[in-house]
């Protein structure tokens, strides 16, 4: 591995701690909800990042590869390329699930202080 990559490698994995820990402050932040669940949701969240973060880089250095060498490109690239592919897709798709669990946890909450505003204040839904 050349310098540079070390080097973007190394600035990538800074960016990405400061992703998650930007996530547990906000996590942190949310009311309501059990400190067992927010640390789930900061390791999937964790897991996710660095899973699809280091997927990306092994589809960068092996796409380099693959346009060096046609013949290297049909025969072991390409698989492994649309492996690394489906694995990102994968992460991505966790990251989404973990943003609508997050959603439906806070949105249940603000519906139930809505829900008791409206009964204080005489209305029924």
């Amino acid at each position: 591995m050349s310098d540079e990559e070390t080097e973007a490698l190394s600035i990538n994995r800074e960016k990405l701690t400061v992703e998650i820990r930007n996530f547990d402050e906000l996590i942190r932040s949310v009311d309501d909800v059990d400190e067992r669940v927010k640390l789930l949701w900061t390791s999937i969240y964790r897991n996710a990042v660095l899973d699809r973060s280091t997927t990306e880089t092994l589809y960068t250095r092996l796409y380099m590869l693959a346009h060096a060498d046609d013949v290297k490109h049909i025969t072991e690239c390409a698989p492994l390329m649309t492996k690394y592919l489906e694995r990102m897709h994968k992460s991505n798709e966790q990251l989404l699930q973990l943003a609508e669990q997050i959603l439906d946890a806070t949105t249940a909450d603000v519906k139930d202080q809505v829900d008791d505003i409206y009964d204080q204040m005489g209305f029924n839904k």
